[in-house]
This record gives structure tokens, sequence and C-alpha cells, in this order.
């Protein structure tokens, strides 16, 4: 079965769309959108963005991670060239990107889409950010719930590899514990 596709709110579609249109154009300031034809660009594959602070993640997993807003791929012709990461249900905030993150989730799509768990179930594509340890990842969120940590990735997960939760957060343990002590009001 192919991804389920959640429709973000007409608002976030809306502003998206304002923000693209605006930063689309040959003097622009964004590279990636200055030899594009503006009225030809579309936004694809939205999808919803996760943020988990590291004592969620480790206390409860996956669900202790919230929903930080909205993201939808910027696509000419036939190649990604942005993504659009908007704050909230009400389109708030947009911000325009092209890093190493934005043509990952567009190859992991393809990829993830052709694994048999998802062939064989319905499974939400998120997008999931853990700042504190520099990891983006798509989030195959089911049934089961599925990681796969989108490249670059730190050295202590696999990017491309497809993690079970309880994976994902095992690979995370010890990398998190280090931080979190590095974080902690030392004693003295």
């Amino acid at each position: 079965m192919p991804l389920t596709v959640v429709e973000a709110p007409p608002a976030v579609r809306r502003a998206a769309a304002e923000h693209v249109h605006q930063l689309a154009t040959p003097q622009g300031i964004f590279p990636a959108l200055r030899d594009v034809i503006r009225e030809e660009l579309v936004l694809l594959a939205p999808h919803r963005i996760y943020t988990a602070e590291l004592r969620a993640l480790l206390g409860s997993g996956l669900t202790g991670a919230t929903q930080t807003g909205w993201r939808l791929l910027v696509a000419d012709r036939d190649r990604i060239v942005a993504g659009v990461e908007l704050a909230d249900d009400e389109g708030q905030a947009p911000l325009l990107n092209s890093g190493p993150y934005v043509a990952s989730t567009a190859s992991a799509i393809d990829e993830i889409e052709a694994l048999p768990e998802v062939t064989a179930a319905d499974f939400e594509f998120r997008l999931l950010k853990i700042p504190a340890l520099h990891i983006v990842a798509a989030w195959l969120a089911g049934g089961q719930q599925l990681v796969v940590p989108l490249a670059p990735a730190p050295s202590f997960l696999e990017a491309g590899r497809e993690y079970t939760e309880e994976d994902f957060t095992a690979a995370l343990r010890e990398p998190a514990r280090h931080v979190l002590a590095a974080e902690a009001p030392s004693g003295g």
C-alpha cells in the first residue's frame, strides 16, 4: 500500500505556496529557486514534523515526540529543489531550505514505499527531528512504528536503514545519556 498522505490544513498550503512564490525569482536570495519557472512549481508530499526531546524519547519512545509543524517538498518539473517548513496548522513562520535532508527525504520516500512492511500495511509518513543528537528521520507511523534516518546521519545510526521503534531508541540511549550528562549542572 502506498504511504498514507495526510493533507496539510488550507492555511499551511496557502502560506507555503505564497512563501515559495515570493522567493522563486531570478534575482532571489534562494539559489535553488533562481532557475525555475515559478508558475510550474508544485508542492508535494505534505507531512507532519515531530520533534523529540531526549528525556521524553528515552522515557516514552516515539509517543514522547510532539508535532511542531508541517513540511512540503517543492518540485520543479521532475526534481525536488527545496522543502518548505511551517511552524503550525496556521502556516506561521514559513522556512525554505534545500539542504541535504530535502534530497534524502525525496529519495527515502521512494525507497520506503518499497519496504515489505509498507506494502502490507498503512503508514503515515512523518518527519522526526531530534535536535540534541542532530537526527532527522522518516517516521512511519502505523500499527508498527518504523524509523528511517535520513542522510547525513550521526555515526551511531545508519542512514536509509529501517529501525523498529525499539531498535531506534536503543541506538539512541548511550549518545543521549552523554548529551544529558553534559547538560546537567555540575555538583560543585
